[in-house]
């Protein structure tokens, strides 16, 4: 949609121009597509959560993703994070300050326990030492591919997604718990 809206731009830009005599996309109307977003239930997050993983990478993928469901950070904004962004918040406990990579927004986010865990679990870890970074750096596209393996082993039918946990977050873990 954002490509098509861009590319009507340019046309009417070379309209204007002169350099094309008409707008091919004069009669033309794009229509959004409004899609319901997936999010895992709290059974299907559970059962995730506890997935007994014996290889390291996928252990690591499934600690990003708890990691987002129980914060609602967003992949670039995770991989971002270093112990500075660790705060303590209005209620004396701690919370995550930084500002989106996308758009440069802060937030501030309280951690819940299960996030707070695995803070703990990677401090200090070979992966997370040298650099400084709260949790491990795996590439998104690996992350994706690793969370299928994690959803056939955890039998979730759901395609899985790293996008996904930030709507488990805001669905399963805030509005199921009236927050």
């Amino acid at each position: 949609m954002k490509h098509i809206q861009r590319f009507q731009k340019q046309i009417r830009l070379a309209v204007d121009l002169e350099w094309l005599e008409r707008d091919p996309f004069k009669k033309f109307k794009p229509k959004m597509e409004k899609r319901e977003r997936e999010f895992l239930t709290g059974q299907e997050l559970t059962r995730i959560y506890s997935l007994n993983l014996s290889i390291e990478r996928l252990s690591m993928v499934r600690d990003l993703f708890i990691f987002s469901c129980y914060t609602g950070i967003s992949y670039s904004d995770i991989i971002a994070l270093t112990t500075d962004n660790l705060v303590i918040g209005p209620d004396g406990k701690k919370w995550i300050s930084a500002k989106r990579h996308k758009n440069g927004n802060p937030f501030k986010v309280p951690l819940l326990e299960p996030a707070l865990e695995l803070i703990h679990k990677y401090h200090g870890h070979q992966r997370t030492k040298l650099s400084g970074i709260l949790l491990p750096k795996i590439s998104n596209q690996k992350l994706n591919s690793y969370l299928k393996e994690i959803a056939d082993l955890s039998n979730v039918s759901k395609n899985l997604t790293f996008h996904m946990a930030r709507h488990t977050f805001a669905t399963t873990v805030t509005l199921s718990n009236g927050v």
